[in-house]
């Protein structure tokens, strides 16, 4: 496991739990020892740096994440806008953009005697992260205080909509220094889906299936409908023949049994949720063999209440997955173990079931992210 020193003092105990929690995120672990080259740590972690610390800091022979003082930084205006540059230590997706952020209005800048600094970051033209190499290493230094999270808080909530960027600094640096760990990532990929709809016609509401189908094609993505077992008593033949013939673009998931409120968040005990699971399969077992179109054994839990006990019977019932909102499953499992570190991977793993985000569409909703 890669260790990562900490030679100074943190601020306080959230500082630490945001520390030690994405720790278990990278599988990394965070050690206070004193700075040297003798201490066995494979990277380090220092705040509140003076200039002076700036000469041992380039002269490390490990990755160093440094946070400068707020007494050496420079104001750089009250703009809530920060551009990123194209350097390849950023993911592709942020590559000159611009991205509003709440919290950068206060974003000061770094230091002007700071120097050989390549920019990561800037507000209004000034660097407020950036990558400077030395003896074969690069250490970020940044202007933005380390973020904080209390015990009990989801990290994943400090890193989404316009309050990414305390966080966004320090979750680079620590996937940088366990990339080769990693599996190669898979192209962009996303599905979009809609609950409710059944085979009983050619049309949902707004929906018709013959026209979504056309355009998929022509946009090249993928539509799953999340349709409810009770719903499966009667197949327009049409209709199956259409999801048989373009299972490459429409295709069908599972959205509970009933449909009840809240039906999978409830406290029922093991013999009734495998009744309302076991149930729900053998309907839906029955709809394919009525209609000749496979349904994926990914569960939609309705209303997005589900909880870790469902979850766990899935994964012992035969459901290869579960797609739920992250605030859905925090909001049904107050208190899991999972709540902590949930949200930070494209997908995430519960009581042996993959769990796959929901996001829904709005407004604000960027297409780069």
């Amino acid at each position: 496991m890669i260790k990562i020193g900490i030679p100074r003092p943190l601020a306080s105990s959230d500082q630490r739990m945001l520390l030690d929690t994405l720790g278990e995120v990278f599988n990394v672990r965070f050690e206070n020892c004193q700075f040297g080259y003798k201490a066995g740590m494979d990277a380090w972690f220092l705040q509140d740096i003076y200039r002076e610390d700036v000469q041992w800091i380039s002269k490390s022979d490990r990755p160093c994440f440094a946070i400068i003082r707020n007494d050496e930084l420079s104001r750089c205006g009250e703009s809530s806008a920060i551009e990123f540059s194209a350097h390849s230590v950023l993911p592709s997706v942020l590559h000159c953009r611009r991205v509003e952020n709440d919290e950068a209005a206060e974003f000061k800048a770094l230091p002007k005697w700071l120097k050989n600094v390549l920019v990561l970051a800037s507000k209004e033209g000034e660097p407020i992260w950036g990558i400077q190499e030395a003896s074969g290493f690069l250490h970020h230094y940044t202007s933005l205080p380390l973020q904080e999270l209390t015990r009990g808080e989801p990290l994943f909530q400090l890193f989404q909509g316009r309050k990414l960027f305390r966080l966004l600094p320090i979750l680079l640096f620590l996937r940088g220094l366990v990339e080769d760990q990693r599996w190669d990532p898979p192209p962009l990929q996303a599905c979009f889906m809609f609950d409710d709809p059944n085979l009983h016609w050619s049309r949902y509401g707004f929906i018709d299936f013959a026209g979504m189908v056309e355009h998929a094609k022509q946009f090249n993505y993928h539509v799953s409908f999340a349709t409810i077992p009770i719903d499966t008593w009667f197949v327009h033949k049409p209709t199956a023949s259409l999801f048989q013939k373009h299972h490459d673009r429409i295709s069908l998931l599972i959205h509970g049994n009933d449909h009840t409120r809240h039906e999978m968040g409830k406290s029922y005990d093991e013999k009734e949720r495998k009744r309302i699971l076991m149930q729900a399969l053998t309907r839906i077992v029955e709809l394919e063999y009525r209609s000749g179109v496979e349904v994926s054994r990914v569960m939609v839990a309705p209303h997005g209440a589900c909880s870790e006990e469902f979850l766990k019977d899935m994964s012992e019932m035969g459901f290869e997955a579960a797609c739920i909102s992250r605030g859905s499953l925090r909001r049904h499992n107050t208190g899991a173990n999972f709540v902590r570190t949930f949200g930070m991977g494209a997908a995430d793993i519960i009581t042996g079931l993959p769990i796959f985000p929901r996001f829904p569409l709005s407004k604000s909703s960027q297409s780069y992210w």
